[in-house]
């Protein structure tokens, strides 16, 4: 269930916000958002949210679409405490192949300027595209964490994964139910690499009040817009948002040192940790994989022992 990623993440903090460890940063490379909306507004006043407009080229902000609204959202209800840089690269959800410039110079903006630890991507192409590929490539290797959305109903498509998300340097993310269940929209499970699923479907996230009318679906209470989305790109914030709960679990100072800590921004490190999320795994298997990141960030396992269990996944990892 979506409250128990909630608790989970929740169970990463010491003792709330300090300044003595640093804010996980993470940029959203989407549509925009609504700086409008009350729970955007909360974070804001809290120095919580940055943004800029790669479309406009310009420190504004708006979202003509609602997507990367309820994308930030997700960031912001499942990352509390992070930093989120808000990136507007699009100008709708299906974006054209002509944005992947803007696409290009926002990561390498987020990597270089904002100095993001985490990049969520919610879109992809169906075309590789080589300027996008070589900034993300720099930026894993910097290291960044890059996480994108598998794809939506693309089963039956030559290249089902979409760009960029098929990259080895990117954490593809398929969505599950809240029953653990892929989603049926998911693209075909891969055989040479891992299928990490996070939930995706009936999502509830921000919705742009102006967009209300347009959008039967949303719901206004208390003056808060709201919108219930299914898809990958729905699940692909939450992995973020997971990532950056291990990362703030881990930059905080404790008395058990979590050895070679530095691997976790790397993606084979947090891919470890993700495996150990799992109920099951085998490699190669071809199998979709659900994540619970209360297998290893947990309220039922004494925090002095989380450190150990990490230093453990990351000791595997070739030095």
């Amino acid at each position: 269930m979506a409250e128990e990623f909630e608790t989970c993440i929740g169970a990463s903090r010491k003792d709330g916000p300090s300044s003595l460890f640093p804010r996980v940063k993470i940029a959203v490379l989407d549509t925009g958002a609504d700086l409008s909306h009350p729970d955007i507004i909360d974070a804001t006043q809290r120095g919580l949210v940055k943004y800029y407009d790669f479309v406009k080229n310009e420190s504004s902000m708006s979202d003509l679409d609602g997507h990367g609204t309820h994308c930030t959202s997700l960031l912001l209800k499942f990352a509390p405490n992070a930093e989120i840089h808000i990136g507007r690269v699009f100008q709708r959800s299906h974006a054209p192949s002509s944005s992947l410039a803007t696409l290009a110079n926002a990561i390498k903006y987020a990597t270089e300027t904002w100095n993001v630890d985490i990049i969520s991507i919610s879109l992809g192409f169906p075309d590789v595209d080589a300027d996008v590929m070589r900034e993300i490539k720099t930026a894993a290797a910097k290291p960044v964490l890059i996480f994108a959305s598998a794809a939506n109903n693309t089963v039956h498509e030559r290249n089902p994964i979409r760009f960029p998300a098929q990259m080895k340097e990117v954490f593809c993310i398929f969505s599950a139910d809240m029953n653990s269940i892929a989603s049926a929209f998911n693209p075909i499970p891969r055989y040479d690499r891992d299928n990490f699923m996070f939930p995706g479907e009936n999502i509830e996230g921000a919705w742009p009040l102006d967009l209300a009318g347009v959008s039967p679906e949303a719901e206004t209470r208390k003056g808060r817009t709201y919108r219930r989305l299914s898809g990958t790109s729905c699940a692909t914030p939450i992995a973020a948002a997971v990532a950056a709960g291990v990362l703030e679990f881990a930059w905080q100072g404790r008395e058990t040192k979590i050895r070679r800590v530095e691997m976790l921004k790397h993606f084979d490190g947090m891919k470890d940790v993700f495996l150990e999320m799992l109920d099951r795994y085998k490699p190669g298997d071809g199998c979709y994989h659900y994540v619970k990141p209360w297998k290893v960030i947990t309220t039922q396992l004494p925090k002095v022992d989380i450190p150990v269990l990490l230093s453990y996944i990351i000791g595997k990892i070739n030095a």
